[in-house]
């Protein structure tokens, strides 16, 4: 079987859009499921995709959306995962696009472009993604993260990292994408797969109040990571910017690690933070990165 697409749910209304765009996507029947993992604690309204050919419901109660994604892709049988949320949608052609993608390139994960919705489902703005490939994971790192409805991950790959992290109950997108970055390479199709809300609809699974611990949390554990030094020196090899923001990250945990008496921790960040600028400081490219600025057009 070639992809399980995996939509977690609250019961939000939204999550019929979501299944009938899972079901209306052109890939071979059989090569092909959907796992409708249900949180909300109660059953589901009847509808006509619950006798859907390819569909499962599998029943979760209040798990969190960390632990009943993760459930989904332990009864998956596809070789890739694609992650749904039950406010999104995807978009005709949009998982073919991305299998393709996988199929050619061989990336740990793939990633499309989005439209991005407000609440009353209008289009806010398009997210392009062009020509993304490689080493991403300076780039996670420092705080860039695409959202799950937008990506295809490799099953084995998700295994091998071990799934979303229950712990992290906000970021836990950027969390992933750090350890499937840290492991191996991003891919990117042109095609715009998905549509995603931009807050999620009335009853939001995500609770924002703890956002800036989450961030902070995901950064510190993907510096610690082993071969991570080593992962962000490739990753940045052709960005000054990069190059610039990476340093700036490790100066900003290094002073966070000092104000919390990690004295040798502190000292460690700093010094790969100047072990990674060295010459590179003479590049204005570096200081936009360190000063998180924009290249004027």
């Amino acid at each position: 079987m070639i992809c399980s697409t995996i939509i977690p749910t609250i019961g939000r209304d939204t999550l019929m859009q979501s299944v009938q765009s899972a079901l209306a996507q052109d890939v071979p029947a059989g090569e092909y499921e959907i796992i409708v993992v249900n949180d909300s604690g109660q059953p589901l309204e009847l509808a006509a995709w619950l006798a859907e050919r390819g569909v499962r419901v599998i029943d979760a109660n209040r798990c969190r959306l960390n632990f009943v994604c993760n459930l989904g892709a332990a009864v998956a049988k596809g070789k890739y995962l694609k992650f749904l949320h039950d406010d999104d949608y995807l978009l005709p052609g949009g998982l073919r696009a991305l299998v393709e993608s996988a199929e050619r390139t061989g990336a740990t994960w793939v990633v499309g472009g989005s439209q991005v919705l407000d609440d009353g489902g209008g289009v806010l703005f398009t997210i392009d993604r062009p020509g993304l490939s490689g080493n991403w994971f300076a780039t996670s790192v420092v705080g860039e993260v695409v959202h799950m409805s937008d990506c295809l991950i490799s099953r084995q790959a998700f295994m091998e990292v071990g799934g979303f992290d229950p712990q992290v109950k906000i970021s836990e997108d950027r969390d992933l994408e750090c350890r499937l970055s840290l492991q191996g390479d991003v891919a990117s199709t042109n095609h715009v797969v998905a549509c995603v809300r931009v807050s999620g609809s009335a009853g939001s699974a995500y609770d924002f109040s703890n956002i800036v611990i989450y961030s902070r949390l995901v950064r510190e554990r993907a510096f610690d990571a082993p071969g991570a030094f080593a992962r962000i020196i490739d990753s940045v090899r052709s960005s000054a910017y990069l190059r610039g923001r990476t340093v700036r990250g490790y100066l900003y945990s290094g002073v966070l690690n000092l104000l919390a008496r990690k004295v040798w921790l502190a000292g460690s960040r700093f010094t790969c933070g100047l072990r990674l600028a060295n010459w590179h400081v003479v590049q204005p490219a570096f200081w936009r990165g360190v000063f998180h600025q924009q290249a004027k057009h």
